[in-house]
């Protein structure tokens, strides 16, 4: 299957600089991943043009949202517009993301299936819970510290996560990567006035995701999630 798309938004890479510029993307589909309601996901070869140049970008992760007035009416803008502000407030997010009329386009952090990638709900996959055996989680501090850090920085940037908007990528030989990866329908912004409540409500949920990671990869004695908060200057009187 080959599909054109002439994507219209801003393409961010690690060194979060975009060039904004419109390239010609050609798809070629690789394979359908089940799972979700937001949307039908695949992971497909892209193949940049631009400038009568042609280059191999590799694969990536493709998202269709399923028609409906929310997907259609405000996703797309939306969803690059919580990409550049998470970004920029230090949330660690996927390298690169762009948006066409009708798909997002983003990292494949499966490194082409070779990575296992936990995310909320994933205990409750037959096909999970049997792939998890082949990985090992050997620094939970570090899950701990890089969940906590970004719930707190994304409640600073007036952003709600809930647990699902979490990723834990491990690869084979047991590099460990935390991102805020689904920017769907679990992560909103709200009102700055919030922010006390909302960085608690992050930890909250942050902790609960925590919590069932470990217990995925069947860790028993591992560091406490501490859903403490930082300290806010007093009004003067």
């Amino acid at each position: 299957m080959e599909d054109r798309e002439n994507l219209e938004a801003e393409i961010f890479r690690r060194n979060g600089q975009g060039d904004g510029k419109e390239v010609e993307i050609v798809l070629k589909r690789k394979r359908e991943i089940k799972g979700g309601v937001e949307g039908n996901k695949e992971v497909a070869e892209a193949i940049v043009r631009r400038e009568g140049k042609t280059r191999r970008a590799g694969e990536y992760f493709i998202k269709e949202p399923i028609p409906s007035r929310y997907w259609q009416d405000v996703l797309p803008a939306e969803i690059l517009t919580k990409y550049r502000e998470l970004k920029e407030a230090g949330v660690s997010v996927v390298p690169t993301l762009r948006i066409s009329r009708n798909r997002i386009l983003m990292t494949d952090l499966s490194g082409g299936g070779k990575n296992f990638i936990f995310c909320a709900g994933s205990d409750r996959d037959a096909e999970q819970r049997k792939l998890v055996s082949q990985f090992e989680l050997s620094n939970p501090e570090l899950v701990r510290e890089k969940v906590h850090e970004a719930a707190e920085k994304a409640a600073k940037a007036q952003y709600r996560l809930n647990a699902d908007a979490y990723f834990i990528v491990v690869t084979p030989m047991g590099g460990i990567t935390v991102v805020v990866g689904d920017l769907g329908l679990g992560v909103t912004k709200e009102s700055d006035e919030y922010v006390k409540f909302r960085i608690k409500g992050n930890l909250q949920r942050a902790s609960k995701f925590y919590e069932e990671a470990m217990k995925m990869f069947g860790i028993k004695d591992y560091p406490p999630f501490i859903n403490n908060q930082p300290e806010f200057p007093k009004k003067p009187d």
